[in-house]
């Protein structure tokens, strides 16, 4: 079976992750999780994804930081969708093309993706 996307997930809640890996990989997506920010850049040339779910606090390199320095790496077509718990500015959120607010139920990620990827 053919894979509906590769998608990116930076983030630091290993158990989030992984719960959002396996549910992207259920769905026919290829997933694979950056628990960093510096881990996400390697990620961007040998991963190649089509879309990033990037939580805005990490360590190493912040999702703000990611967004400034290295978004500019991802052809314009890859859609990001930041996530977080904390309330975010939305404003500083340059470049993202959805927000989500944490906690949030999967089906509303699952769908989200779907419609970004037009799948």
């Amino acid at each position: 079976m053919e894979s509906k996307g590769r998608i990116l997930i930076v983030e630091d809640d290993t158990a989030f992750a992984n719960l959002v890996r396996r549910a992207l990989q259920q769905e026919g997506y290829e997933a694979t999780v950056a628990s960093d920010g510096l881990t996400a850049v390697e990620l961007l040339r040998t991963f190649k994804p089509q879309l990033v779910c990037l939580d805005m606090y990490l360590p190493e390199l912040n999702g703000w930081e990611f967004l400034k320095k290295y978004a500019v790496y991802l052809a314009p077509h890859v859609p990001i969708i930041a996530v977080s718990a904390a309330n975010v500015d939305r404003a500083s959120l340059q470049g993202v093309s959805e927000f989500l607010q944490k906690p949030f139920d999967l089906t509303i990620l699952l769908k989200t993706i779907d419609r970004l990827l037009q799948n």
